[in-house]
């Protein structure tokens, strides 16, 4: 059996995508919590991609949430700039879009690169900055999870900045 058929029928929400992205998240913040700059520079393809699929996830419950379609969200792919651009067609504000895009295209480049498959020398890559990264992507998560698992949120569509200046 393909996996194709195995997985037809496998209910995605955006509840569902927004508990995956915030696993995801949480997943790449333990990792990088208190570890030593050799251990991250050891594992900082498998980071960058736990990232890369947070903000992945996030993304696309966002779409979902906003009324795009299950095909719409597909069609996107691993593109996080073009996940977001769709989800800001839906109706997402982010108010520091310009960090949250330049974050977004980086990871992209590596996504471009096959980065995360053939797992180059580190610094032929350039690494995200985890710093500024992680924060972003724990807020952002943390925010689409909050957002698409509440109904009673009252501005759902506005999901506020960042505050990167310290952790989450």
């Amino acid at each position: 059996m393909s996996k194709q058929k195995r997985l037809k029928g496998l209910p995605t929400t955006a509840a569902h995508l927004a508990h995956a992205a915030l696993s995801y998240a949480s997943v790449a913040q333990l990792v990088h919590t208190d570890a030593d700059d050799q251990y991250i520079a050891n594992v900082a393809l498998p980071l960058s991609q736990l990232i890369s699929f947070g903000f992945e996830l996030g993304l696309k419950a966002v779409i979902l949430h906003l009324g795009g379609t299950q095909h719409q969200a597909e069609a996107c792919g691993h593109d996080l700039t073009a996940a977001y651009h769709l989800a800001t067609s839906l109706g997402l504000v982010w108010d520091d879009e310009r960090r949250l895009e330049a974050c977004l295209g980086e990871l992209d480049r590596q996504q471009a690169q096959f980065v995360f498959r053939y797992m180059p020398d580190t610094g032929e890559m350039g690494i995200p900055n985890f710093e500024k990264t992680l924060p972003l992507l724990m807020h952002f998560t943390g925010r689409v999870h909050d957002d698409v698992g509440s109904p009673l949120q009252v501005h759902r569509k506005h999901i506020p900045p960042a505050d990167l200046g310290s952790k989450p």
